[in-house]
């Protein structure tokens, strides 16, 4: 119960904290923005503040060129009861009742390179060097509340800008069961690889991938999950300058104590690829980004764990289930409601078409508080977006304390933060006594699974996917892949091509670019291989025709040639095509001795074609031109007896002249 003594300095300010609790006068800031150029920005705080100790802040002050005519007044509300009211509060909306507010002008404050020292003292008075003149009296209640912080110029009642964090009072016992929070920091790019095969990335990019990697790579114990997406790794090692190095590098380090979970090459949605026929692509998009994994990062990861994206229903349940996928993190958008306010902090059993599979929800709000979205647009405050997100599990903590829970925290994927952000967020998971870091596998493993089911949401869409194209794609990489007597060095960035047209997050155009842009390598990989123009004349009716195949691929490969013609020519057995399996082109001209038989003479065409070993992909066609000068038995025969006609009838026409001109007149 609180003093009598501290009743009449508390009545003392009534006017303030009314002032202070009421809503913002027209046209004043939110959070963030205000209706001049003076701004407020977090530099530090106390993270965890104890009973009987007071609650810091240091707060800066821009855009203000006479800081002596500022005041800053501090205003601490009630505890929040629920994440919505945080949530509410975090906008600066709906803080409650205020318990105590004090102002003081800027220059009453100890200040440095425009910061100031703001103190809030807790159930005691206030101590050396506090400005304050009396403590909040929270009465050792655990809790968050809200603390609003308002600048305004002396003798005005508008303010210039406010903000708004949180003291979180932490319990004054030791607290036996503190809440899981799994980070989940993704590594990725926008778009790694280019529609024209080619991988890169700015130098902007980097310096972002730079941040997450010294977050992953400077943990000092605090648990989390890496998630990396293979594109852009490689990408980092194609990308020239030590930047990219130095990331890969701090990657690599922090890869050795993180969990790392396996991932497709591309930001797939499991449910378009397995809607449109094409399961057997999830394989494709593990192995590869296994085998990236591998490579840039030295460990060895499995697809256990999926990080879905997308609807999900029995048909994709089994799909992910058969590469190995055996627990989901999944967004609360693709659940059924429940029709509960509390935050869904245990693992427990998803269901979809009759298939089932252990999951946990990703929590929407600590996902905003990392992306920065609780802050208004904008106005971004490095240091206050740590901040919060402790806060923000702290409320979830309080919801059930010393209850075995866990909650996840999933970073967007392009997530920008700031050292300064990561830094107050390790820093308060390592010192927090309501709060533990745990990884995905551990949140799953350690927290006691509910014993209820949640049903997945109903698909609201259909496929996105070119299911045809990236079929026929497929066949023709197949067909030429089976052929060689080792892989081609194109046939990586065929592949890549195809992978990324399956991204879920990528345009109509932009997909179907990656699909031209593979066709047109694959096409460039045929033009290699060319059947040599000639012109053969033949003198006899039977003969070899020399047929030449000049190969530029670096690798050998096995090919079927048929040869044919218009009836002008026949092979063995009086066929008129030929089929000649099982034969290699190497990187030189290659002859094929062809036998012939011509049926006539004059100039006609013979037909060459060259197609893999199992038939499935022509690789190039052209025809020859045959001369034959040679005369069939028939035509002999017949224009003999064409002579012996005539001789036979010149002869009886001579015979009848004479008798004519012997004969009287």
């Amino acid at each position: 119960m609180r003093p009598l003594r501290h009743w009449a300095a508390a009545l003392a300010g009534v006017a303030g904290l009314v002032a202070a609790s009421s809503p913002l006068p027209a046209g004043a800031a939110t959070s963030g923005s205000g209706s001049g150029r003076e701004s407020l920005t977090l530099v530090s705080q106390t993270t965890w503040a104890a009973d009987r100790s007071p609650f810091s802040m240091r707060v800066a002050i821009r855009g203000s060129e006479r800081p002596s005519d500022l005041v800053l007044r501090v205003t601490v509300y009630a505890r929040l009861r629920s994440r919505s009211a945080f949530a509410a509060s975090q906008r600066g909306r709906s803080l409650g009742e205020a318990l105590w507010s004090e102002s003081s002008t800027v220059d009453q404050l100890a200040g440095t390179g425009g910061s100031y020292s703001l103190c809030v003292p807790v159930d005691a008075a206030p101590p050396a060097g506090c400005t304050a003149s009396q403590p909040v009296y929270l009465n050792d209640t655990a809790g968050v509340y809200p603390v609003q912080v308002t600048l305004r110029r002396q003798g005005s009642t508008s303010y210039l800008d406010q903000m708004v964090t949180h003291l979180v009072l932490a319990p004054t016992s030791p607290t036996a069961v503190r809440l899981g929070l799994a980070l989940v920091v993704p590594v990725a790019a926008a778009q790694p690889l280019g529609t024209d095969g080619a991988r890169r990335l700015d130098a902007t990019t980097v310096e972002r991938l730079s941040t997450i990697a010294a977050l992953l790579g400077e943990h000092d114990g605090v648990a989390m999950t890496m998630v990396p997406d293979p594109a852009t790794l490689a990408a980092l090692a194609d990308t020239t300058g030590t930047a990219a190095r130095a990331v890969l590098a701090e990657l690599r380090k922090g890869a050795g104590g993180l969990q790392v979970v396996g991932r497709p090459f591309a930001p797939v949605a499991p449910y378009d690829l397995v809607a449109s026929g094409l399961a057997g692509e999830l394989s494709a998009q593990l192995q590869r980004g296994g085998d990236i994994e591998r490579t840039e990062l030295g460990v060895h990861t499995n697809p256990g764990t999926w990080l879905a994206a997308g609807p999900i229903d029995g048909p994709t349940l089994e799909a992910l289930s058969a590469v190995g996928t055996n627990r989901l993190v999944i967004s609360a958008d693709e659940l059924q409601s429940t029709g509960t306010n509390l935050t869904p902090s245990q693992p427990y059993t998803l269901t979809a078409g009759g298939e089932r599979m252990p999951a946990v929800v990703s929590d929407a709000s600590l996902g905003a508080d990392l992306a920065g979205s609780a802050q208004p647009a904008g106005n971004a405050d490095p240091v206050l977006a740590g901040h919060e997100l402790l806060a923000d599990a702290a409320q979830t903590y309080f919801e059930a304390p010393n209850v075995e829970r866990g909650v996840v925290a999933l970073a967007p994927r392009l997530w920008q933060p700031s050292r300064q952000t990561t830094s107050v967020i390790l820093d308060g998971l390592e010192t927090s006594p309501i709060l533990s870091s745990m990884s995905v596998d551990s949140l799953f493993a350690d927290v006691p699974a509910s014993s209820r089911f949640r049903q997945a949401a109903y698909p609201a869409r259909g496929s996105v996917l070119p299911a045809s194209e990236i079929r026929r794609d497929r066949a023709d990489q197949a067909a030429l892949a089976g052929s060689t007597t080792a892989p081609l060095p194109a046939a990586v960035s065929m592949n890549d091509l195809v992978l990324a047209s399956e991204g879920a997050d990528i345009t109509r155009a932009r997909r179907n670019a990656y699909l031209a842009r593979a066709k047109a390598v694959l096409n460039g990989q045929l033009g290699l291989v060319k059947v040599v123009n000639s012109s053969v004349t033949l003198t006899a009716r039977q003969a070899t025709v020399p047929i030449s195949v000049q190969s530029q691929l670096p690798v050998p490969i096995a090919v079927r040639v048929v040869v044919s013609s218009e009836n002008n020519l026949e092979f063995a057995n009086h066929e008129t095509t030929l089929v000649l399996d099982s034969q290699t082109l190497r990187q030189q001209n290659t002859t094929f001795p062809v036998p012939v038989s011509a049926r006539n003479t004059g100039s006609f065409a013979l037909h060459v074609t060259i197609v893999t070993a199992n038939g499935g992909l022509t690789l190039t066609t052209n025809s020859l031109t045959i001369r034959s000068r040679v005369f069939s038995g028939v035509g002999v025969g017949l224009s003999i007896g064409a002579l012996v006609f005539l001789a036979l009838w010149w002869g009886r026409e001579l015979r009848k002249g004479r008798r004519r001109r012997r004969a009287p007149s």
